[in-house]
């Protein structure tokens, strides 16, 4: 019995070695070479087709103005040979009517040539409108605050001026100081020229207004 087990394993381990040499090894090599050509064969495909949409994306966006900054590439197209030739050129198609569309929008702002500059970044249009309103804003607070700080050292050196005329030695300037500080019925003019930007000037007429001082 023993015997007979050692012959059928024999015979099985033979058979064995003549199925690996004669058909399960060339079977491999043959399946190995079929999923290369097959691979090599749709490659070549979704690069054909590939090549087919660029040419449509072109042709479409040469069809609009003022959109020549955008690529094949921003479409961010999916390429499968599952994917329909029609259904992908639709994507190039909305793609390129809503760069269009932001365009329009863009050239209704007020500072349309800024947003433009911060729309070719990402093609967002709602964060480059946002981006540049946040940034005027910030510009403007900016400017208050610098001629807030004009204003109050414009104020500081006209109070100055004021101590400087009651310091002085001549009996007028003197007079005229204590009569303006004590806030007497009698009233005395003093005539000075004062040299500056416009806006500066305008903030001087504002400080002597809102002060109770006349002047002409």
């Amino acid at each position: 019995m023993k015997l007979k087990e050692k012959m059928l394993k024999k015979k099985y381990l033979q058979f064995e070695q003549i199925y690996k040499e004669c058909i399960s090894e060339k079977y491999k090599s043959a399946d190995k070479d079929l999923k290369e050509k097959i691979e090599a064969i749709e490659q070549q495909q979704k690069l054909d087709r590939e090549n087919e949409l660029k040419a449509f994306f072109y042709e479409k966006r040469s069809e609009h103005k003022n959109i020549d900054f955008i690529t094949f590439e921003n479409v961010g197209l999916n390429i499968t040979l599952t994917a329909s030739k029609i259904s992908l050129e639709r994507k190039v198609e909305e793609f390129i009517d809503k760069i269009s569309s932001d365009l329009d929008l863009i050239d209704t702002q007020q500072n349309k040539d800024e947003i433009l500059v911060e729309y070719k970044k990402d093609l967002n249009v709602s964060r480059a409108i946002t981006e540049v309103a946040k940034r005027k804003e910030q510009l403007k607070q900016l400017e208050e605050s610098k001629i807030a700080q004009n204003l109050e050292k414009e104020k500081q050196q006209f109070q100055n001026n004021l101590q400087q005329l009651a310091n002085a030695n001549t009996p007028t300037s003197q007079s005229v100081y204590e009569e303006v500080t004590r806030n007497t019925e009698k009233i005395y003019t003093i005539t000075f020229k004062v040299t500056g930007t416009a806006p500066k000037l305008k903030q001087l007429k504002d400080y002597l207004i809102r002060e109770g001082y006349q002047y002409e």
